[in-house]
């Protein structure tokens, strides 16, 4: 699901599905695509795209705490 239905979908499409921080949990050991995709019965590459999609919901979360700090820091 795409992040625009996601979120008419009353989805955050910011959130991390389970699948995704499987993903990042596989990483933080030290798994690189191709053993991360064994293990969760994928290919490489498409760890790769769905990594690519971490990242992009990592900087939209940034940007938006990087927005609400700026808010927060305005109002003192």
């Amino acid at each position: 699901m795409k992040a625009k239905e996601a979120f008419r979908h009353g989805k955050d499409p910011e959130a991390f599905t389970p699948y995704e921080q499987k993903i990042q949990d596989l990483r933080k050991q030290g798994l690189n695509n191709h053993e991360i995709g064994a293990a969760m019965g994928q290919s490489g590459a498409t760890i790769s795209s769905r990594i690519k999609v971490i990242k992009e919901k990592e900087a939209l979360q940034d940007a938006r705490s990087e927005e609400h700090t700026s808010e927060l820091q305005s109002r003192l």
